[in-house]
């Protein structure tokens, strides 16, 4: 994900996406939940059998960074 996204999540103890985003959350995601990094949002979008499915990504502008920290 990182060398397509061209971002750095850290790694850890995480091999895939759905791993990082459940060791940010410490649960098993529902369908909308968000972790953010820096500037990038990830969105589980589905979930199955306790496994995430789908994740949006999303890019957030600089300005909505600043906005969200208001």
């Amino acid at each position: 994900f990182n060398d397509v996204m061209g971002c750095r999540l850290p790694t850890g103890e995480a091999d895939t996406l759905g791993g990082y985003i459940y060791s940010q959350l410490g649960h098993i995601p529902n369908a909308g939940e968000s972790v953010q990094k820096d500037n990038l949002l990830l969105t589980v979008e589905e979930v199955s059998a306790q496994r995430i499915q789908t994740v949006r990504a999303q890019w957030l502008s600089p300005d909505a960074r600043e906005e969200e920290g208001k």
